[in-house]
């Protein structure tokens, strides 16, 4: 059942994130070889069915390892952002990819969902004291966002997406105006391209399914 606590968080801009736009970054980052192999963050997995909605075609095909060299991270560390690595960000979306009924992923979620809501405005600086890098912290912010998504997808719970849109009004992490530069300027398997495209292709779907539901 869908958790509709609280209006989706500008919901009014809906569906209408410019299809034309997802289209030609689509073409963009797919007329560019692109190296699974060197996709660690595995930013276009699982995207089947925006794939289908926008009439992109076939996304990249991706491999799970059932046996993932960090699947038992989830169990090894309470959930808390303290604890939090990219690892253990990868880890959760693997797991709601492959239907995991894995109760730590919602524990996680939830924790990391209310770190989100108290810190929005301070999240650059708490990634910064967690990791000092740049574009580390950039990628570790957008690998966030597309776990709140991916939740959203899951869960049917209005918070992670509404939490996720607020994350994209955060200009040091997101900017769909910024994009095709972003595609121009790294190589196509760079994860800050990918993983901000999979938020904008994503978003605009899970915004046009609500209005399609009035």
């Amino acid at each position: 059942m869908e958790k509709r606590s609280g209006a989706p968080y500008r919901a009014d801009m809906v569906s209408q994130v410019n299809q034309a736009l997802i289209h030609s970054l689509w073409k963009d980052l797919s007329e560019k070889e692109f190296d699974h192999a060197s996709d660690s963050f595995k930013c276009l997995a699982q995207l089947e069915e925006s794939f289908a909605f926008y009439n992109l075609g076939d996304p990249p095909g991706y491999s799970i390892d059932t046996k993932r060299t960090h699947a038992n991270l989830l169990n090894t560390v309470t959930p808390s952002f303290k604890n939090l690595t990219e690892d253990i960000l990868l880890e959760l979306r693997l797991n709601i990819y492959q239907k995991q009924d894995d109760p730590k992923t919602g524990v996680w979620t939830e924790k990391l969902l209310r770190f989100s809501e108290l810190n929005m405005s301070r999240l650059k600086t708490r990634l910064n004291e967690k990791i000092k890098d740049h574009l580390r912290i950039r990628v570790f912010g957008l690998q966030w966002a597309c776990l709140f998504l991916d939740e959203h997808f899951r869960t049917g719970d209005y918070r992670f997406l509404n939490t996720a849109l607020k994350m994209q009004d955060l200009g040091w992490l997101y900017s769909d105006k910024m994009l095709p530069n972003e595609i121009r300027r790294h190589p196509t398997h760079h994860p800050v391209p990918l993983l901000q495209f999979r938020i904008l292709l994503n978003t605009a779907f899970a915004l046009s399914r609500i209005n399609q539901r009035g």
